[in-house]
């Protein structure tokens, strides 16, 4: 087959959607030529295996070897022998033996963000709200593999900090009428019997004795299908406090 045929003539290279994915693995892999040639043709490979364009992207990462997390003020990409960080619209390349740290930490708002120290500075660059914990705790494995002399971490709360946040919340509900089915260090089960308003009934009664007791045994019968509420707590490493209703 003639390698210019179809799509006006164009060398595969030069067709939009190939310079598009270009620019795309440009971007993520941190600006190195060879990787985001190997990326791009990776991803228009998957493209032509039938994935879609995000299956495709993930698989073109994968294949080069690229991790990458994204914040809300930049993003952190550990490509090949560098840690490229993009951050207030500074791009920063800092090669894999000069970095000593890279340390996670849950903020307030019960995002993570990275805190990243380069061997010899008097302090670390924070880059703020990243878009999931799994991309962060990848993004650090990867490093750990790539540069087993720089320290990564997770700024955790220790056990007894995530029993307290457990209990805090098991008083909460207590005083709402829930009872503990059981309860570990992190996590708990809780139910809230279902309640028998007496004062309905009553009024239900009074009614019935007119219309043949009917609202009465209708109360009856949604009191007995009703069923107990159940809760489940539990909280995870970083300290957050995750909540499950079944009724």
């Amino acid at each position: 087959m003639d390698p210019q045929s179809g799509n006006g003539g164009l060398l595969p290279m030069e067709r939009p959607e190939y310079q598009q994915w270009i620019a795309w693995a440009e971007s993520e892999v941190g600006g190195d030529p060879k990787l985001a040639m190997s990326a791009a043709q990776a991803a228009i490979a998957a493209l032509a295996e039938g994935l879609d364009s995000n299956s495709a992207a993930e698989r073109a990462l994968d294949v080069v070897g690229v991790s990458s997390c994204r914040f809300m003020d930049g993003k952190a990409v550990l490509a090949g022998e560098r840690l490229v960080v993009e951050h207030g619209g500074v791009t920063t390349a800092v090669p894999m033996e000069a970095l000593y740290s890279v340390d996670a930490k849950l903020e307030s708002d019960g995002r993570v963000s990275l805190a990243i120290q380069v061997s010899g500075a008097p302090r670390s660059e924070d880059i703020h709200g990243a878009e999931s914990t799994e991309k962060v705790q990848a993004l650090l494995a990867a490093i750990h593999m790539a540069a087993p002399r720089c320290r990564t971490g997770w700024a955790q709360p220790d056990l007894p900090s995530r029993r307290q946040i457990l209990r805090d919340r098991i008083l909460e509900l207590v005083t709402q009428g829930f009872v503990v089915v059981y309860q570990t260090d992190d996590q708990a089960q809780l139910k809230k019997p279902k309640e028998f308003n007496t004062n309905l009934f009553i009024v239900l009664l009074i009614v019935g004795i007119v219309l043949i007791e009917l609202p009465m045994i209708i109360y009856l019968i949604v009191y007995l299908v009703k069923r107990d509420t159940l809760l489940s707590l539990r909280v995870d490493e970083w300290g957050r406090l995750a909540e499950q209703r079944m009724a």
